[in-house]
C-alpha cells in the first residue's frame, strides 16, 4: 500500500510532557489514535479518510474495550469474533472500507493492547516479586495483616513491605513581628471539614457516654456527661486560672474572626467555657481526645486486638505556607533571619495514630481525629519519626501529649518566631524521646527547609548514579526514558573512582504522586533500595509520597498515584502505587489509620 503521508513528519506527542508509559487505550480520545496510527507507522491510501471519521464520529479508546479484555484473557476465539463484529461496526461508522478498518484494528488497535498490556507485567511482576517473608509487616493496612489473621496477599512484591518491616524492627521505642509570614495560621489552615476542634467530641460521638460503643466487652458506668462542664467546685486553682486563659484567647480569636465573617461556631465552638474545661483539664482533654476515639474509631477490631503487638506510628506533617506568591518571596527572606529555626519557615505538625496535633496563632491546640480520615491544604512532607511500642507506653504517651497540649493551652501566648508550631512539635516529640529524623537524606532536606527551600527535593547519590551507569539497559528502559534523559550521565567508569572530585550533583523535583511512583520504580529496577544509602532515601521519597496522599480534595489529582493496564477491570487500569502492598490508592497508612492499643481503656473523668 503506498504511504501517501511519507513526506508528513509525526505530531508531536500529544499525550502530555511527561510520557513514561503512555496513557491506556482505554484513555485515548481521537486525536490520540491518530497519533497511535503514526507511532505504528500505518499509513495507507485509507488514511486520510480514517483519520477524518475518527475525529467526526469522535472514536475513543473505550470503542474497542470488549477487544481488550477478550485478548488480556487470552480468549482466542471470542478475539476473532470481536474483531470482526467491531470491523463491520467501524467500516459502518467510519464509512472506510471493511479492508482498511481491519488492517487499522490489527496494526494499531492491537498492537496498543498488547503494549498496554505488557507495559504493566514489567510493573506489576517483575519489580514486585512475592516473598513469604515480607507478609508479617507490622504496618498492618500495607501489609494487610489485621488480628493475627492474614488477608489474601497480593500477586507483587512491594519493596515498600520490605522496608516498613526493616524499619519498625530497628526502631524502639499573638504578637506577630510586622510583615512576617504567618505559617500557623488558623484562619488560613484550618479546614473545618476534614477534622474537629481540641474541643470537640470525635466525629461521630454523641454529647453522652451511654450511647457510645463499648470494646472488648467493656463498659463503663459513670455520671460524666461531656456536655456539660464541671462544677466550679470541682476544678483546681490551675485549671480555673487556664479556663480563664483560654476564654481570653477564645475571645480574642472570635474578634478576630468576625474581621473575615467567620464565627466560633464555624469551628465547632459553642460554648466557650464548656470548650475551655476540654482544653484545660487534662482529665477531659485525654478522655475527649483519645478515650472517645479509641471507642469511635473505624476498624474496631483491627485496632484493638490483644492477637498482636500494640503499636502507634508518629508522623512529621511539614506544610507550605497559605498565600500568594508576595508570601512566599518573604518566606525566602525571612528564613535567611530565622537561623534557628530548624523547618524554616514552614508550618508543622504531628499525626500520631489517627490524631493530628497543631499550635496556631490563636494560641490554642488543634486536635484532629482522622475518623473519615484527616487532610492539609498545602504538605509537602509526611515524615516517619518513629513508633511507640506496648500498650503501656502507648499510655503514656497519651498522657504526656496530654499535659503538653493542656500546658500550651493554658500557659503559653503564639509568638512567630519565640514560640511557634515548631516549638510545639518539639516539645511534643521530647515527650515522647523521639526527634526528627538525623539520616543523610533528611539531613540534606532540613538543610534546604531552613533556606526557603519548598520543592520536594530528591539528590542523586553517587552510589545511584553509579547503578544508573553499571545498569545502562534498566536504566534506559522505555519505562524510566524520562529520568533517564532528565539528566546527562557521563559513562567513564574513572568518574566513580573515589579520588576523582569531578562529581556533578544531580536533582530531581516531585510535583505529584505519580512522578513519586514511577521514579521509585525506576530505583527499585536498579536495585538502589538494596543499597545503604537507597535505604535511607527510601523514607524521604515515602514521605514526599504520603504527602500527595495527605492533601486535601481539592488536590485530589496531584494524590492519585500511578495507573497500569488491567482490561479485565472495567475502568481498564488500576493503581500501581509503589508506596502500597497491592497498588491501591486507598492502601496507606494516611487514608487508613493504622495502630494497635490493643484493650487500652481510658476511663472517662471522675470528679
Amino acid at each position: 500500500m503506498g504511504n501517501v503521508f511519507s513526506s508528513v513528519s509525526p505530531p508531536q506527542n500529544i499525550s502530555g510532557t511527561i510520557d513514561w508509559v503512555s496513557k491506556s487505550l482505554f484513555k485515548c480520545k481521537a486525536g490520540d489514535l491518530i497519533q497511535l496510527m503514526y507511532k505504528y507507522n500505518y499509513f495507507d491510501n485509507s488514511s486520510p479518510k480514517l483519520r477524518e471519521g475518527l475525529i467526526i464520529n469522535q472514536i475513543s479508546g473505550s470503542y474497542f474495550s470488549d477487544l481488550a479484555t477478550l485478548i488480556a484473557k487470552e480468549e482466542q476465539d471470542n478475539v476473532r469474533k470481536e474483531r470482526n463484529h467491531l470491523i463491520k461496526q467501524l467500516a459502518n461508522d467510519l464509512n472506510v472500507e471493511i479492508g482498511h478498518c481491519d488492517s487499522f484494528i490489527r496494526m494499531v488497535i492491537e498492537k496498543k493492547i498488547k503494549e498496554d498490556i505488557e507495559n504493566s507485567k514489567k510493573f506489576v511482576t517483575d519489580n514486585r516479586n512475592v516473598t513469604n517473608q515480607q507478609k508479617n509487616n507490622d504496618d498492618s493496612v500495607e501489609s494487610n495483616v489485621y488480628n493475627g489473621e492474614e488477608e489474601q496477599q497480593p500477586t507483587s512484591r512491594n519493596t515498600f513491605m520490605t522496608m516498613q518491616q526493616q524499619y519498625y524492627q530497628n526502631i524502639t521505642g499573638s504578637s506577630a513581628m510586622p510583615n512576617n509570614p504567618n505559617f500557623d495560621s488558623i484562619t488560613n489552615t484550618i479546614n473545618t471539614n476534614t477534622g474537629v476542634s481540641s474541643t470537640t467530641a470525635p466525629s461521630g460521638s454523641t454529647n453522652t457516654l451511654s450511647t457510645a460503643p463499648t470494646s472488648l466487652n467493656q463498659q463503663f458506668s459513670t455520671t460524666f456527661d461531656i456536655s456539660k462542664p464541671f462544677a466550679d467546685n470541682l476544678l483546681s486553682p490551675w485549671e480555673k486560672q487556664g479556663i480563664q486563659k483560654v476564654i481570653e484567647k477564645l475571645n480574642l480569636w472570635e474578634s478576630n474572626l468576625k474581621k473575615v465573617n467567620k464565627t466560633l461556631k464555624d469551628y465547632g465552638i459553642t460554648d466557650k467555657n464548656l470548650d475551655a474545661q476540654n482544653s484545660i483539664c487534662k482529665d477531659r482533654f485525654k478522655y475527649l481526645n483519645f478515650g472517645l476515639g479509641i471507642l469511635k474509631t473505624k476498624d474496631v477490631k483491627k485496632k484493638r486486638t490483644l492477637l498482636a503487638e500494640a503499636y502507634l506510628p508518629v508522623k512529621l506533617i511539614i506544610s507550605e505556607l497559605p498565600g500568594n506568591e508576595f508570601i512566599q518571596t518573604l518566606r525566602k527572606i525571612y528564613s535567611t533571619v530565622l537561623t534557628t529555626s530548624v523547618y524554616g519557615v514552614f508550618h508543622t505538625s504531628l499525626l500520631i495514630g489517627e490524631w493530628k496535633f497543631d499550635w496556631y496563632d490563636n494560641s490554642l491546640v488543634s486536635v484532629k481525629f482522622g475518623g473519615n480520615g484527616v487532610y492539609s491544604n498545602s504538605p509537602i512532607a509526611v515524615i516517619d519519626v518513629g513508633v511507640i511500642y506496648g500498650k503501656e507506653s502507648i499510655s503514656e504517651a497519651f498522657t504526656k501529649i496530654t499535659d503538653v497540649c493542656c500546658n500550651f493551652n493554658a500557659l503559653r501566648n503564639y509568638d512567630n518566631t519565640q514560640l511557634n508550631c515548631q516549638h510545639f512539635v518539639n516539645e511534643i516529640l521530647n515527650s515522647l524521646s523521639l526527634t526528627k529524623p538525623l539520616e543523610a537524606p533528611f539531613d540534606r532536606y532540613f538543610t534546604d527547609l531552613s533556606k526557603g527551600e519548598n520543592k520536594r527535593k530528591y539528590y542523586f547519590t553517587k552510589s545511584l548514579q553509579k547503578k544508573i551507569v553499571e545498569n545502562t539497559e534498566i536504566a534506559k528502559d522505555d519505562r524510566f526514558a524520562h529520568f533517564y534523559k532528565l539528566k546527562s550521565f557521563k559513562f567513564d567508569s574513572n568518574y566513580f573512582n573515589e579520588n576523582n572530585t569531578d562529581y556533578k550533583e544531580i536533582s530531581i523535583d516531585f510535583n505529584s504522586r505519580k512522578e513519586v511512583d514511577i521514579f521509585c520504580f525506576w530505583l527499585d529496577a536498579l536495585k538502589y533500595f538494596e543499597l545503604p544509602e537507597g535505604k535511607q532515601d527510601f523514607w524521604l521519597l515515602k514521605a514526599f509520597d504520603r504527602s500527595f496522599v495527605f492533601k486535601n480534595n481539592n488536590n485530589i489529582d496531584h494524590a492519585i498515584g500511578f495507573e497500569v493496564v488491567d482490561f479485565s477491570e472495567p475502568t481498564g487500569t488500576k493503581d500501581c502505587a509503589f508506596f502500597a502492598s497491592n497498588g491501591k490508592f486507598e492502601d496507606n497508612s494516611i487514608r487508613r489509620f493504622v495502630y494497635n492499643v490493643q484493650d487500652l481503656v481510658i476511663e472517662p473523668p471522675k470528679r
